[in-house]
Parts: structure tokens; C-alpha cells; sequence
């Protein structure tokens, strides 16, 4: 899988809003998004199924998810007619927002992203269109757009607010387990690449959670934390000027040349040809 640490057209300090289908290409499947804000989507038109942090939720028009920030998220399929809008918003514009919505309901519904828009569909369909249609970067656009962000941000919170919690309890074991794996693995990864590490915090056996993880993901638990810490190892490649011995101790590598073997056996180039290509 293909770890997509910048969209082109994203940036980590504005909002943007983009079509699923821009964001994702039609080989999808081996495509995934990793991104330091929320990202929200609103299924205006079309059938797709997406998977967020491992797990796989169907979207139809009417639906509305929220991917949590540093979560993976990737498209599985979409059909030819999708009209799925993703707003991103980055960590830096949320606390410049000038009140408070319960982002915390969001956190508390990780495990249920995806809940039913309702009337409010179309009005977050429209405030995407208004996004999209301006150049938000000059003269007042920035408070403009902080505007229109806020508006959407209150209609997620609400949305998200009253989806309720009580769906958490009709998860299988195997879910629930997989969602701790991940939120621990987030918390972790850059010192912790053993499944015992994981399996110990979820006082389980390593073996009943590489199924777990497998069943409910379809990848296992070692691929997932080789996945993440690739995606950052790239994101300091990319977007920094860390030497190679500053990325392998950000991510406790015992040395610099482990490092490189780590992730030449996992992408089949060195750190310093993938910074250069």
C-alpha cells in the first residue's frame, strides 16, 4: 500500500476542499491518506466505500464521516458518478477558530465515523461549493474562509454530537480490540515496532491480536506499524531537512544503517534516493 503523506493539493495550514475522486485514483485500493488535521465527507452523490483506520464503512448520499487527525484513511472503491466532498482542516486552523465545538465528540465516536447528514447534507454541500468557487487568499478571504469553516465545523460537532455512543456497544470484540490497537499505534509508533509491545498494552496474546487486527483490516498487525512508520519516515524525507541520522533516532532506530535497511527492504530505494526523486 501506497502511504500519501501530501496530497499536491492539500496544504498543513489552509483548508481545502476536494472531490474523493481527486484525492484518490482509480487504483485506490493501494492508495491511503495520511494527513496532520481532520478531514470531514459529505456523500452528495454516488456509492463508495471507505476505510479509516483499517476498518471499512459504505457511503451512499446522505453520509457523513470524520477522519481523525494522523488516522489513516484510503478509499476502497467509488462509483463513476461519486460527488463525495472532503473538507480538510488542518490542526493549525482549528485553534484559530473563533469558538469551540466539541472536537472531543469526535474523538469519542472514533470508532463510528460515518453517521447520517440528514437536512443537513445539502447545506454542507452548498458551503463546500462556496469553498470551492473562491480565492480565499487575499485581502479578508482568510476570515472569509474561517467563516465558512466555522459554519461547517458547528454543523459537524452537532451532527457528530447527536449521532449518540451507544453504538460502541454493538462492536465484536475483534473491532474494539482493533480500534485500541490503533489509537495506541498512533500514540507509540515512533518508539514501539514490536506486536508484543501492542499485545502486552491490550493484555492479549501477539496472536489473538494479528488476527484481530487481520480480520477486521485485512492487514496484520506488523504491517500496519511498518506502514505508519514508513509514512513518517517519508513525511521527514519529504517536507524537512532532517539528515538520515536525525529521522532514524526521531523514529529509535538503533543506528542510522538500520534505518536504511528498513526502508530499502520496504520500498526497494534508499532514504536519500526517495528524498531526491
Amino acid at each position: 500500500m501506497e502511504i500519501i503523506i501530501q496530497n499536491d493539493s492539500l496544504s498543513h495550514r489552509e483548508c481545502s476542499v476536494l472531490g474523493l475522486n481527486e484525492v484518490f485514483a482509480e487504483d485506490c485500493e493501494r492508495q491511503a491518506l495520511l494527513f496532520d488535521g481532520f478531514i470531514f465527507g459529505v456523500c452528495l452523490r454516488g456509492e463508495a466505500s471507505v476505510r479509516i483506520n483499517g476498518t471499512v464503512f459504505d457511503v451512499v448520499p446522505g453520509k457523513v464521516f470524520a477522519v481523525l487527525p494522523k488516522h489513516l484513511f484510503s478509499a476502497v472503491s467509488y462509483s463513476a458518478d461519486i460527488d463525495v466532498r472532503l473538507i480538510f482542516v488542518p490542526i493549525d486552523i482549528v485553534c484559530k477558530l473563533p469558538l469551540s465545538p466539541n472536537f472531543d465528540s469526535l474523538r469519542n465516536t472514533a470508532s463510528n465515523p460515518c453517521v447520517d447528514g440528514g437536512e443537513w447534507t445539502a447545506d454542507l454541500g452548498a458551503l463546500c461549493d462556496i469553498m470551492m468557487r473562491h480565492d480565499y487568499t487575499a485581502g479578508k478571504g482568510e476570515d472569509i474562509m474561517m467563516s465558512l469553516v466555522c459554519s461547517a465545523a458547528l454543523i459537524l460537532s452537532d451532527l457528530f454530537e447527536g449521532s449518540g455512543h451507544d453504538i460502541k456497544k454493538t462492536l465484536s470484540r475483534q473491532e474494539a480490540l482493533a480500534g485500541n490497537f490503533f489509537e495506541l499505534l498512533f500514540s507509540h509508533f515512533e518508539s514501539e515496532r514490536s506486536v508484543a509491545f501492542y499485545a502486552d498494552k491490550l493484555c492479549v496474546s501477539p496472536k489473538y491480536l494479528s488476527v484481530a487486527v487481520r480480520s477486521v483490516s485485512g492487514c496484520s498487525v506488523q504491517k500496519w506499524i511498518n506502514e505508519i512508520v514508513l509514512a513518517e519516515a517519508k513525511r521527514y524525507l519529504c517536507t524537512t531537512e532532517m539528515t538520515i541520522q536525525q529521522i532514524s533516532e526521531k523514529l529509535h532506530f538503533a543506528s542510522p544503517s538500520s534505518f536504511v535497511r528498513f526502508f530499502r527492504q520496504h520500498t526497494l530505494t534508499t532514504p536519500l534516493a526517495y528524498r531526491k526523486d
